[in-house]
């Protein structure tokens, strides 16, 4: 089996897909997957949105212990030949999936800045079994294909920024009006939630944020959901879906300081990347005494390495007692996170 991932070979090929201004798109394809090793695999380098001579790659583990034990890692670096080079970007994440019950593996980050050193991404992109079984459709012929979309900032022109701004503002407003005050009359979808209260949207709004969804409402995909437009969220209240159904319409969230952890986990669960990330900035802006080890919880628990780093720097800089986080040690998995808190302090100091 070849196992190295060099540009040219067959078995790791990486095509470049589209260019759109800072913009470019790309697919690692990568043969035999199920026979790979547990270890570090690497891209071929590729030329980012600005071809400006800096080159970048891929890191993936395979991993079969430690606290990542059967996931998927990825990571974007720059090749180690930019030794002085940093750049801030963006990068978006997909596999996707042949068969009509599973959804797209999904994942994003924003604005990071990345070297040779450091790269960023996601210690369990997801579970290798759930690659690993046929029925699932994320392996065709054992070949994963990952798209990746990278992007670099750009300020646009600023009356133009301005313009659009306006105009968002205002199309936006209107369609939250509609959800919030027509009371069903032009929604096509109800969602029930855990404490049996409807709430009632649009089926093409959440189609268009949520790959979850959309798998469950497409016309003929078999789901009950998709013909009678009825979908039961037993998970969370309506005070909750109320404001992912507002994100999906009109991007914006009310109450979030008070509903960020309920509404990272119903983002996490539903597939909205871009209400995750809201969650995630705001939860790392209010990082906190009385809310720390939750927060370090909720961080390991939905892969949101922001938030994880931003707990262990509340900890250095308040010096709080690891007595305080008696939750950490409840279950093993929380043990194995203890651990981690305790070494990332240590090579702080």
């Amino acid at each position: 089996m070849a196992a190295s991932l060099q540009s040219g070979n067959r078995a790791s090929g990486l095509n470049e897909v589209n260019v759109l201004r800072t913009t470019r798109q790309y697919e690692w394809v990568i043969e035999k997957f199920s026979e790979l090793p547990s270890r570090k695999l690497k891209s071929a380098t590729f030329s980012g949105p600005n071809d400006d001579g800096v080159k970048w790659l891929l890191h993936m583990y395979n991993n079969v212990d430690g606290a990542n034990k059967g996931y998927l890692s990825l990571y974007l670096m720059l090749t180690p030949s930019a030794i002085n080079a940093q750049k801030v970007v963006s990068l978006k994440v997909k596999i996707f999936s042949s068969s009509k019950w599973w959804p797209p593996v999904s994942a994003k980050f924003f604005d990071a800045k990345v070297d040779s050193t450091k790269g960023w991404g996601w210690s369990k992109l997801i579970k290798r079994k759930l690659l690993l079984k046929k029925s699932n459709g994320y392996l065709n012929n054992d070949t994963l294909r990952i798209f990746f979309e990278l992007s670099t900032n750009e300020t646009p022109d600023r009356c133009d920024a301005d313009d659009a701004a306006e105009a968002n503002t205002a199309l936006l407003a209107n369609q939250e009006e509609l959800l919030t005050t027509s009371e069903g009359e032009y929604n096509d979808c109800v969602l029930v939630c855990k404490d049996d209260v409807t709430v009632h949207t649009s089926k093409t709004f959440l189609a268009a944020q949520s790959a979850v969804f959309r798998a469950m409402l497409r016309p003929n995909s078999g789901f009950q959901e998709a013909q009678t437009g009825r979908i039961t969220v037993g998970d969370y209240n309506s005070v909750v879906m109320t404001e992912v159904c507002r994100f999906a319409s009109c991007g914006r969230v009310e109450n979030i300081e008070e509903l960020a952890e309920e509404l990272v986990a119903a983002a996490d669960q539903y597939d909205l990347p871009e209400l995750k990330q809201l969650c995630v900035k705001r939860m790392c802006s209010t990082v906190a005494k009385e809310n720390v080890s939750r927060r370090l919880v909720i961080a390991d628990l939905y892969n949101l390495a922001p938030l994880k780093q931003a707990v262990f720097n509340f900890i250095k800089s308040n010096g709080l007692d690891l007595t305080d986080y008696k939750q950490l040690v409840t279950t093993a998995h929380h043990q194995n996170l203890l651990f981690e808190l305790i070494g990332a302090l240590s090579l702080q100091k």
